[in-house]
């Protein structure tokens, strides 16, 4: 079985590189960045901009080719979106509208980190404090999950690297982030995780 994992940009390539392999070795991952999120209006237009190189932009064209020859026993399709500040829900209709819009699109499963990548990170304390010792895992604790807090920026104060380094942070996380038990539950609204792309486990 083969994954393509279609992701925003390099520090959810260097993530998902590393943890895909971990969660199941039995599948081949592929990963395939783009240059940022792009919107949905742009990709719902009936003559999108060929240079817009986002991962929405790009995602009606790219699951349109896939739609021919798509072998469905054997591939499978991720979307990997931050939801930045909007909500689960809206992004989750847009997300339908959009594939409902690709003639005989192939099966494709939508993974939302709520509101950044970096939230998967803070999803498994053990992981945090391996990745990194000396980290302030009182304000990690007092994370709630799923919540919208500017999730890079609280990371990086928690690891004390106001930087923004999230290529650096997606290569250690991705080593380190656990593949196969159920990461922090939510006390909010909640959103799929990393566990969705090994296929066993939906929060």
């Amino acid at each position: 079985m083969k994954v393509h994992v279609l992701v925003e940009g390099t520090s959810e390539r260097e993530f998902f590189d590393r943890w895909g392999p971990r969660c199941n070795s039995d599948l081949k991952w592929k990963i395939h960045p783009h240059q940022g999120k792009g919107t949905f209006a742009s990709a719902m237009k009936k003559n999108p901009n060929p240079r817009r190189r986002g991962l929405l932009d790009q995602l009606p064209r790219k699951l349109a080719g896939w739609a021919k020859g798509f072998d469905r026993s054997q591939e499978k399709i991720l979307v990997v979106l931050d939801t930045d500040a909007d909500s689960i829900g809206e992004v989750r209709l847009q997300f339908e509208e959009l594939v409902q819009g690709v003639d005989e699109c192939p099966p494709v499963e939508l993974v939302l980190a709520t509101e950044e990548l970096e939230a998967f990170y803070l999803g498994d304390l053990a992981a945090l404090k391996r990745a990194y010792p000396q980290h302030d895992a009182k304000m990690a604790k007092a994370y709630v999950p799923d919540s919208v807090v500017g999730t890079w920026e609280l990371f990086g104060a928690i690891i004390g690297d106001g930087g923004g380094r999230k290529v650096e942070w997606a290569k250690t996380l991705g080593g380190k982030t656990v593949a196969q038990k159920t990461p922090r539950k939510s006390r909010k609204a909640k959103a799929a995780s990393p566990q969705d792309a090994s296929g066993r486990r939906r929060r």
